[in-house]
């Protein structure tokens, strides 16, 4: 069932916003063609369960488009204030921030980790003394750090007051140049609340979401009523409908570079406060949007090209429209979000899935930005699209199962069962803590905090985690002690050594 809504008033922040610009297509006729495209889309059996597609100029929403239930399987149909979880779209909710900081100067984006944080050690070559808050948001700063990334994201109960140790610890020098990593956004956000007294979490409540009239935005999951959570879903080809409902991610799970639930109906509203430079000083936009770190070679998004990337925006560039975008993926979401300045548009892709998400909601977002546009490529791209979609979806499905089949394959020899029985029990690691690997339900699963995932053992000491968002297995390195024959494995950056084969408690698997 689908649900849609075309050329309704919108009422949109700050004065003076521009109308419909007289270049775009006409309501009417974009519904028209943008429905018959997305009708075919939905004809795939590989098709999100779930999707909201939002199409919006000056002060109309010129499109709408919700298909799906909150809950795959349920009987609640999605709409257009149901929150979904947007993943690393929040990038662009703390570049704003931050943006907006500078300017109040309450944290400058041109200090350094060493002026605002000096008691934190981070390994050589590594300088504090050269990296600003303007490169950590732009993806500029020259190192890494797996565990934390990993932790804030998957694991939980971190909190920023674990930050410095697990900094200090873990960090690892990498080329200089543009790195996307959620690393700089958590590291700003530990020196925010050290210099400020103040969580990331009550910054943007207050001073972006509560100005920019953003209600149902949140960062905090517990607070949201279960029904107004819409849900996303894995790709799971021994499922009767080939999916299966993925969990909502949890309050200690969010975090500044991934941690925003919002409405359709508030996304089109953050996207055009962008746009329009809304209730804030326009300067503080234009920070925001000035692209610091540069792509070398610039990235390709299908038919969109990205050679920049700003405080939480990458600067892109679309059949000769200037655009920028950010996008995000997270446990069974897929999502993508654009505004073209000179073109006064916005479009909101948000799709309840991540594998297969990835196709649908680019072809979706693309195709209604050719549409509102009226490029006269725009039929010819639509073809293009949905011809040959099914085969190559299939074609990746099988690609999948073959890998599953090839690694239980694998498990099934002499070698890989006894690697199976040694690897059961619990494990202790310095940068993850705590973990068991346990027999659950005649799966093998390994379960750190709130992640967990199938375990299949396999030859030449190694083992595989079967993660059903990915098409590869990430691979476990097995290796083992000297005198006392002790088990460790490798995962993520760190190492897990063998406490006891005892005290393993079963576990559903959760996956990421």
């Amino acid at each position: 069932m689908n649900r849609k809504t075309t050329s309704m008033p919108w009422r949109l922040l700050g004065a003076g916003l521009l109308l419909a610009s007289s270049c775009l297509a006409k309501a009417d006729s974009l519904s028209d063609k943008l429905d018959g495209f997305m009708a075919e889309m939905e004809q795939s059996p590989y098709a999100p369960p779930s999707y909201s597609l939002a199409v919006a100029s000056g002060d109309r929403l010129l499109y709408s488009r919700l298909h799906g239930n909150k809950v795959a399987g349920g009987d609640v149909p999605l709409d257009m204030d149901t929150r979904l979880y947007i993943a690393s779209v929040s990038k662009s909710f703390m570049g704003l921030l931050a943006a907006k900081l500078d300017a109040e100067g309450v944290l400058s984006l041109d200090a350094t980790l060493a002026d605002e944080w000096p008691e934190l050690g981070l390994p050589d070559p590594i300088d504090p003394a050269t990296i600003t808050m303007r490169m950590l948001l732009s993806h500029n700063f020259g190192f890494e750090n797996d565990p934390l990334v990993i932790r804030t994201a998957y694991i939980g109960g971190t909190a920023i007051a674990d930050f410095e140790e697990i900094l200090e610890q873990h960090s690892v020098p990498i080329e200089s140049g543009f790195s996307y990593d959620n690393l700089g956004y958590l590291i700003y956000a530990a020196v925010l609340e050290r210099k400020t007294g103040r969580s990331w979490k009550d910054w943007l409540k207050n001073d972006i979401h509560r100005p920019l009239g953003l209600e149902s935005a949140s960062n905090i999951p517990s607070e949201i009523p279960v029904a107004d959570i819409g849900l996303g879903n894995h790709f799971n080809p021994l499922s009767k409908t080939g999916w299966s409902v993925a969990t909502a991610k949890q309050d200690d799970l969010m975090h500044p570079a991934g941690g925003h639930f919002i409405s359709t109906h508030d996304a089109v509203r953050w996207l055009q406060a962008n746009l329009n430079k809304a209730v804030f000083d326009p300067a503080v936009y234009n920070t925001a949007q000035t692209a610091y770190a540069e792509r070398t070679p610039a990235k390709k998004y299908a038919d969109m090209t990205c050679d920049g990337y700003g405080l939480g925006w990458q600067t892109c560039d679309y059949a000769g429209h200037r655009v920028f975008y950010h996008g995000g993926t997270y446990n069974g979401m897929m999502i993508f979000m654009v505004f073209l300045p000179d073109d006064n548009l916005v479009v909101s892709s948000i799709n309840g899935a991540r594998a297969y998400g990835w196709t649908f909601g680019w072809n979706a977002l693309q195709q209604a930005v050719d549409y509102a546009l009226g490029l006269e490529a725009a039929d010819d791209n639509a073809s293009r699209r949905l011809e040959g979609r099914v085969e190559s979806q299939a074609g990746y499905a099988h690609f999948r199962m073959r890998i599953r089949e090839d690694a239980l394959r694998k498990a099934t020899s002499l070698e890989a069962a006894a690697l199976r029985s040694d690897l059961i029990g619990t494990y202790k690691s310095p940068a993850y803590g705590d973990a068991t690997i346990c027999d659950a339900g005649g799966r093998l699963t390994l379960r750190v905090g709130h992640f967990s995932a199938e375990v299949l053992a396999s030859t030449e000491g190694r083992a595989y985690l079967l993660e059903r968002a990915y098409g590869e297995p990430s691979k476990l390195d097995v290796s083992r002690g000297n005198a006392d024959d002790a088990l460790s494995f490798g995962w993520e950056g760190g190492t897990f050594n063998h406490v006891s084969g005892d005290g393993c408690l079963g576990g559903e698997d959760v996956s990421r």
